[in-house]
């Protein structure tokens, strides 16, 4: 009880059926702000598809690289600790921090290599003249 009147939207006790699990995270996720735009500089995510239009292609990406790139781009130019963008996608998952890497390559490797630029000690960051 105590996370829901610190802020929590909901509470499921254990033991717990997955696919309610599931029915509550799609029933968030529904309920999020639904803008389905979003410019960084002259690119234009569709959050809704999934896909970045960059000045000159459009790029197809998956769930997590969305998500990662929407937390960079809520401060372009400015370092985002690895830590914090675990949290922001993957949040209790026992997922080791590594995946961070992982995506972060996978998203250069679409966006172009200097997109994302690590920050030794700090973390990444969304380079829009890369």
């Amino acid at each position: 009880m105590r996370g829901l009147t610190g802020g929590a939207d909901d509470y499921l006790p254990k033991p717990f059926d997955l696919t309610e699990l599931d029915a509550r995270l799609q029933a968030l996720w529904r309920r999020r702000d639904p803008v389905t735009l979003q410019k960084v500089g002259s690119w234009t995510i569709h959050v809704d598809t999934y896909q970045v239009d960059l000045a000159d292609r459009s790029v197809q990406l998956n769930r997590q690289e969305l998500q990662l790139l929407l937390k960079l781009a809520e401060t372009p130019g400015q370092p985002v600790h690895r830590d914090d963008l675990h949290r922001e996608v993957w949040g209790q998952d026992e997922v080791g921090v590594r995946i961070v890497d992982v995506r972060i390559y996978g998203l250069r490797q679409k966006l172009g290599e200097h997109t994302i630029e690590a920050i030794r000690g700090l973390g990444y960051r969304l380079n829009l003249q890369g």
